[in-house]
């Protein structure tokens, strides 16, 4: 890396190339600790094992994120329905309960969910 005459950083092709690839797997939420496991060193090559790891681990996250929006979802599907039949000086009549149980309180492969 150099500097300009007014102090400004000036990086080569391949610094540049580095820098966007960390911003763009930064955009795709992996920490920055995170990240030199993906990138190859100058040297050594990349570490396959550890990149697939690296990987899943973030899979795994973003399902975990999935999961809880969808009980998010559901949760707030619930509040909206209780409050409407509420605001209407109403409870919820059993087939309406039964239907809630059905659709909210299974496990997941028999509420429609295909995880």
């Amino acid at each position: 890396m150099q500097r300009t005459a007014g102090g400004s950083r000036r990086y080569d092709g391949s610094a540049l190339l580095r820098l966007q690839m960390i911003r763009s797997l930064q955009n795709m939420g992996f920490a920055l600790g995170d990240i030199p496991a993906l990138l190859r060193d100058e040297q050594q090559a990349v570490d396959h094992e550890r990149v697939m790891t690296t990987l899943n681990g973030r899979l795994e996250n973003i399902d975990t994120l999935a999961s809880l929006q969808r009980q998010r979802d559901q949760l707030h599907a619930l509040r909206c329905l209780l409050e409407s039949s509420w605001e209407a000086g109403h409870c919820l009549s059993d087939e309406q309960i039964l239907a809630l149980r059905d659709q909210y309180l299974q496990p997941p492969d028999r509420a429609g969910n295909q995880d």
